[in-house]
């Protein structure tokens, strides 16, 4: 499983809005939209920042299945 669909699955299991990440991120919904569904690529930081938002370590995003 890739990196940006376990984010989606981090954030759907605790209920979160993509609203509410894009607004911590201050990037519009669109943007963070497409981050999560891989039509955009993610770099470290926004991956370490989307990490930070749902309280968990950025490695996690690599390691699920």
């Amino acid at each position: 499983m890739c990196v940006q669909k376990n984010i989606k699955r981090i954030r759907l299991a605790r209920g979160i809005k993509q609203k509410a990440i894009s607004n911590y991120l201050n990037i519009s919904e669109m943007k963070y939209s497409r981050i999560e569904n891989s039509d955009k690529k993610i770099d470290s930081k926004t991956l370490e920042k989307i990490a930070q938002f749902l309280n968990v370590n950025a490695n996690i995003f690599l390691t699920i299945n």
